[in-house]
């Protein structure tokens, strides 16, 4: 069992809600609250996520955002 972040909680629970495709805009939106995300700090958080979830669960859509 893992521990997550509360960001890697935050972008799992909007993902099951969403049920789609959600957006870079939306992560930065909803999870940094206003302030600048980088797209390393997000890679970063992406790339640790991964390796508490199943492989393949967490998908990438190339310029638009992620999706389980």
């Amino acid at each position: 069992m893992y521990e997550l972040t509360k960001k890697e909680a935050k972008l799992i629970e909007l993902l099951l809600q969403k049920d789609s495709i959600i957006t870079y805009a939306e992560i930065e939106e909803k999870l940094w609250e206003g302030e600048y995300m980088s797209l390393n700090a997000l890679r970063l958080m992406i790339k640790n996520l991964r390796k508490k979830l199943p492989e393949g669960v967490l998908k990438n859509i190339q310029g638009i955002g992620y999706k389980l």
